[in-house]
């Protein structure tokens, strides 16, 4: 049987890996979040900046938790 893989990062020594699923749920709740909280359903200028907006917030969420993981890892690191 074949393990299928995740993607992984390896940050200072460390394997950190992202499982498929849970990346999907992540992108499914934060979508129905933003669209449920956007300023009106109708597409203009003020609503796809508030999207990309919201994309960017994500992206930073998301890179705050691999910079928190990271530091976890140069922590461990020091202490081997």
């Amino acid at each position: 049987m074949t393990r299928r893989t995740s993607p992984e990062i390896a940050i200072f020594g460390s394997v950190v890996s992202i499982r498929l699923p849970w990346l999907i749920a992540i992108a499914f709740a934060l979508g129905l979040t933003a669209f449920q909280l956007a300023p009106n359903h109708s597409i203009d200028n003020h609503t796809i900046l508030w999207y990309l907006n919201a994309f960017l917030l994500v992206c930073l969420s998301v890179g705050a938790v691999l910079f928190h993981e990271s530091a976890h890892a140069l922590v461990a690191g020091r202490f081997e």
